[in-house]
């Protein structure tokens, strides 16, 4: 028994002391890391790698370091680009406004502004920061990418109805009602089923037809939508008192 209990205690010496081994080269590790990584291209890697692999709050402080470091290289706003999805992704939203609004400043250009805007606009809202959310969706309204431009609407005019300003936020949906339906525009096919909805519950009967029949010609309509156009159409037949319209479209 006393042979048992004296093994035991020697193997647990052993684990303790591998364990603080391992912690001391983990330690030593890191901190020769920090003191021997002076090259911006080591560094480069290191934060990109990190972003990569999603450890998010490692790779804010490698960002951080090398912002710091190295204001000058040629970089600087690929980093800022990692570090603004690296904060919208830890839920800084404050701090990431900030930085896309300096980054704005540092690259007008940039390639990626508009699919910057886009994702902090869809983050913000999200998060129910409404007024944030349309100072960057605003930006996207003049966008030469169609998609883009009505993506941007679309999720501006739930913005700006959320901020009270219901109004503008129904001509936002109207510009895109207005346009041409097909299956591949779902922003502006969503925008007239909405619209058409408004126009029905503020008495504008005949107006909400029209723009439901739009949306019963659009091929491929998801069949949820189709069914309820359809009954939309029969019920405003019917208050129109043309009932054999009505029963043809309860039938379809």
């Amino acid at each position: 028994m006393r042979r048992e209990r004296t093994a035991l205690q020697e193997r647990l010496c052993i684990i303790m002391l591998l364990a603080v081994l391992f912690a001391s080269s983990s330690l030593f590790a890191q901190k020769a890391m920090e003191t021997t990584m002076k090259n911006p291209d080591e560094l480069f890697e290191y934060a990109t790698g990190l972003y990569a692999r999603k450890f998010y709050d490692m790779a804010l402080k490698e960002q951080n370091n090398f912002l710091a470091n190295y204001p000058e290289d040629k970089r600087v706003k690929d980093i800022m680009v990692m570090r603004i999805d690296t904060l919208r992704n830890l839920g800084k939203y404050d701090e990431m406004a900030a930085l896309i609004r300096e980054y704005a400043k540092v690259d007008p250009k940039s390639k990626y502004l508009e699919g910057i805007y886009y994702n902090a606009g869809k983050v913000l809202f999200s998060n129910k920061k409404y007024k944030e959310a349309v100072e960057f969706l605003e930006k996207l309204k003049g966008s030469k990418e169609i998609s883009v431009q009505e993506s941007a609407t679309y999720l501006l005019s739930k913005c700006l109805l959320e901020l009270g300003e219901k109004e503008n936020s129904l001509a936002l949906v109207k510009s895109l009602a207005d346009k041409p339906l097909t299956i591949e525009n779902t922003n502006c096919v969503y925008a007239a089923y909405e619209y058409s909805d408004a126009l029905y519950h503020s008495g504008h009967v005949e107006e909400s037809l029209s723009y439901c029949q739009r949306l019963a010609k659009v091929e491929g309509l998801d069949a949820a939508m189709l069914e309820s156009v359809l009954y939309k159409i029969g019920v405003i037949y019917y208050q129109l008192n043309k009932r054999p319209e009505a029963q043809k479209a309860f039938e379809a």
